[in-house]
């Protein structure tokens, strides 16, 4: 079992080592190349990935890892620059993008409870994306 999670890892990082190559001679973000990889090593395309604890570990372990690298481009200096600004525009976001994806949600006919986890993930993964593309 361990060696294959080695297994689908190095096939992972070898493909996502490729799109990042290709990211860079088109000069896109490399976040764009990791939500490639994604599509292209999931079961919509070359069904790489087999176990899905190795899905979960390989979510948690990119979450934590974007997370601290955004925090690590943080200045406290410019934050208390445009802090006010960037929390009010922020908030609004986070809002705005959750109520868009619990009504979509619920017009895709599912219940009040999973249109709520699903709106909330996409509007803080959309936040953090839009960070990291800044950061970039």
């Amino acid at each position: 079992m361990e060696q294959h999670i080695f297994s689908e890892l190095a096939i992972i990082i070898a493909l996502g080592s490729f799109v990042a190559l290709l990211m860079r001679i088109l000069k896109q973000p490399l976040i764009i190349g990791h939500i490639i990889t994604g599509i292209v090593a999931g079961p919509s395309v070359l069904n790489l990935i087999h176990s899905e604890e190795t899905v979960e570990a390989f979510s948690h372990i990119g979450i934590t890892l974007l997370l601290f690298i955004i925090g690590l481009g943080l200045n406290p200096k410019v934050i208390k620059e445009v802090g006010r600004v960037a929390a009010l525009a922020g908030l609004i976001q986070v809002i705005l993008t959750t109520l868009l994806g619990y009504g979509l949600m619920l017009m895709l006919g599912h219940s009040g409870q999973t249109a709520g986890m699903v709106a909330v993930a996409i509007a803080f993964s959309s936040t953090i994306i839009v960070l990291k593309l800044i950061s970039d």
